[in-house]
């Protein structure tokens, strides 16, 4: 992607936003983390399942 000088990217890549927004990045992981393990959960597709199959989130 080519940008003027001085001026930031429009894109970031999820890794390289953090570190303008304050390095948010660690802090999200941990938190994903101990949800899954409060829940017993393996990663964020059982967050998903779980939350539609306890009313948390309603879709299609």
């Amino acid at each position: 992607m080519s940008r003027e000088p001085g001026r930031p990217a429009k894109h970031l890549a999820r890794k390289t936003a953090p570190a303008r927004t304050n390095d948010a990045l660690p802090p999200v992981k941990t938190y994903v983390s101990r949800i899954l393990t409060k829940r017993g959960l393996r990663d964020r597709v059982q967050v998903v399942v779980f939350a539609y199959q306890n009313g948390l989130v309603s879709g299609y």
